[in-house]
C-alpha cells in the first residue's frame, strides 16, 4: 500500500500531468511515382541503314507533304511530338542526337526504327488531265502531261509542268504498308489553287486522285476535289486532276 505522503503526490502531480499537451504521431506519407516536369535527355542514335541527315529532315517535315495547312493556308505544323528540342544528324557516324522531354524522345525513336530500314525506291506513272467545260456543261478534256517520279520510300518528290497557263505541280510522298500496297500523299497545285490528297494504292491500279480548279463555285470546288467530274452549268471554267495510271515498289 502507498504511504499517505505518496498518495497525495501522486494526487497532486495528477492535474498537472493531465494538463499536458499530448505528442501526436507523426504523419506518414506513401509516394507511388514521381514525375519530374521539364527534364529533357539526349539521346544518341545510330543508323543501321538509312541516311542520318535524311531521316533528320523526314522526322521534322510538316505534317502534310505540300507544307501548307489545308484550311488556314498557314505553313503546317511540324509532325514531331509536343517535348522535341531538337533533332541534329551527325554524319561522321551516321546517328541523330534526340534532345527532348523522355516521353518525346520515345515516341520518335520508335519512329526512327520504323525508318531505318533498307530503302526501297518507289515508281509512280502520273497523268495530268485538263477538263474545259463550257456554259452548257459539255466539256473537252486533253491530257496535260505524262511525269513518271521515283523516290525512296517516305522521301517526298516534286515536279512541275508548265502548261499552256499556269504550271501544274505535284508534291507526292509514297508511304510503303507492310501488305505492300502504298499511301499517296501530296497535293496538286496549279497557279493560286491546291488541293491535298491521301490514297492508298496498290500495283497496277489506276485512280483520280485530286482535281483543281479556278471556279468560283463552291459545289464544283468540292467535286473537284475529290477527284469528281461536277454537273454544271453557267459560266465557263477549267479543272485540272491527277490520275495515277501506276505505282510500284523495287
Amino acid at each position: 500500500m502507498l504511504s499517505r505522503i505518496a498518495m497525495a503526490a501522486l494526487l497532486w502531480l495528477s492535474p498537472s500531468l493531465a494538463a499536458q499537451p499530448q505528442k501526436e504521431a507523426p504523419t506518414t506519407f506513401k509516394v507511388s511515382s514521381v514525375r519530374l516536369v521539364g527534364v529533357e535527355v539526349s539521346q544518341n542514335v545510330r543508323l543501321q541503314h538509312a541516311d542520318a541527315a535524311s531521316i533528320a529532315a523526314i522526322l521534322q517535315m510538316p505534317r502534310s507533304s505540300n507544307r501548307f495547312d489545308q484550311a488556314s493556308g498557314a505553313p503546317a505544323k511540324s509532325s514531331l511530338p509536343v517535348g522535341i528540342r531538337s533533332i541534329i544528324a551527325e554524319v561522321s557516324s551516321n546517328s541523330l542526337w534526340i534532345t527532348g522531354t523522355p516521353e518525346a524522345v520515345a515516341a520518335v525513336r520508335k519512329r526512327i526504327d520504323a525508318l531505318d530500314v533498307k530503302q526501297r525506291t518507289i515508281n509512280m506513272h502520273f497523268k495530268v488531265l485538263r477538263f474545259d467545260f463550257d456554259e452548257a456543261g459539255s466539256w473537252d478534256m486533253r491530257i496535260v502531261s505524262e511525269p513518271t517520279l521515283s523516290t525512296l520510300d517516305e522521301w517526298p518528290a516534286t515536279i512541275s509542268i508548265q502548261g499552256d497557263d499556269d504550271a501544274t505541280t505535284i508534291d507526292v510522298t509514297p508511304h510503303l504498308l507492310p501488305n505492300g500496297s502504298i499511301v499517296l500523299d501530296g497535293a496538286l497545285r496549279t497557279g493560286k489553287d491546291h488541293s491535298a490528297f491521301r490514297r492508298e494504292m496498290t500495283a497496277r491500279k489506276s485512280a483520280i486522285l485530286v482535281g483543281v480548279t479556278s471556279s468560283t463555285s463552291a459545289a464544283i470546288r468540292k467535286a473537284a476535289a475529290i477527284g469528281h467530274v461536277p454537273a454544271a452549268t453557267g459560266d465557263p471554267f477549267t479543272i485540272f486532276y491527277l490520275q495515277v495510271a501506276s505505282v510500284s515498289g523495287s
